[in-house]
């Protein structure tokens, strides 16, 4: 018996651990550019509102402002990992809540600084917990495929599955 059940937990890890792949389906730059190290993530304002949208209702609360931000202007969010510093309200919308569902479902162009462009990511989720602000959410790191270098690393609000 316990080896049977040691035999099923491996193989539940296993899965839980195996990275998943996603498919990006912008073919260039667009509104809104992410900078996470030598990578940029560009993305639209109005996917990004999509997304905003379907969040729990005390995170649309927190961020509210960002719903005020005009289709059609141009932003950069430089996002420094391990910081907690912010520049705009997008920052912590994007890192810490639809940024990563975004990516998963390769509403992006990716590109690194000398100009290579990225059309698909291989990503691992965690277990989901609480992030600082008490909202649920799940660890989630992007990598360039061969390489694992990290595109982008945050949380995906829990809502998203």
């Amino acid at each position: 018996m316990k080896k049977l059940l040691l035999t099923l937990y491996i193989l539940f890890v296993g899965v839980l651990s195996h990275a998943q792949t996603t498919t990006m389906q912008y073919e260039g730059p667009m509104d809104i550019r992410v900078i996470c190290g030598n990578y940029m993530i560009y993305m639209t304002l109005g996917d990004m509102k999509d997304a905003f949208v379907e969040l729990p209702k005390p995170v649309q609360d927190k961020y509210a402002e960002f719903m005020d931000l005009p289709i059609g202007i141009k932003a950069t969010i430089n996002i420094i990992q391990g910081s907690k510093a912010q520049g705009s309200i997008m920052e912590p919308v994007v890192q810490r809540h639809i940024g990563a569902y975004l990516l998963k479902e390769g509403k992006a162009y990716i590109e690194t600084k000398d100009e290579k462009k990225i059309t698909k990511l291989e990503y691992k989720e965690s277990a989901p917990i609480k992030d600082e602000a008490g909202f649920e959410v799940r660890p989630i790191t992007f990598y360039e495929p061969g390489t694992k270098k990290a595109v982008f690393a945050g949380t995906i609000n829990n809502i998203f599955k």
